[in-house]
């Protein structure tokens, strides 16, 4: 594992952002008894800074932030999977 980043959502249950070796991100929730990978595997392929992080917000939506591509990316989870805010007029 590159990088990793942890956060608790409301019901204290964790959940681990990580870049692994190949460069590519994922995100587990622990499930009581073991992890699991949201979002059918990686967030993002190639990230290729160490900036990343996780938070929770208060509905415990996960939320990943890193530099794709020169650029800030935002993707927060769903049900559905993965949704990428805009992040129009925002710059590396």
């Amino acid at each position: 594992v590159y990088m990793l980043r942890l956060a608790l959502d409301s019901h204290d249950t964790p959940y681990v952002a990580y870049v692994d070796t190949s460069q590519n991100g994922a995100l587990l929730k622990y499930n009581g008894t073991s992890w699991e990978t949201l979002g059918n595997g990686a967030f993002a392929p190639y990230i290729n800074n160490d900036a990343l992080d996780l938070v929770i917000d208060s509905q415990d939506n996960p939320y990943v932030a890193y530099i794709g591509s020169g650029k800030p990316v935002v993707k927060k989870y769903t049900d559905s999977g993965w949704d990428t805010l805009n992040m129009s007029g925002t710059s590396g």
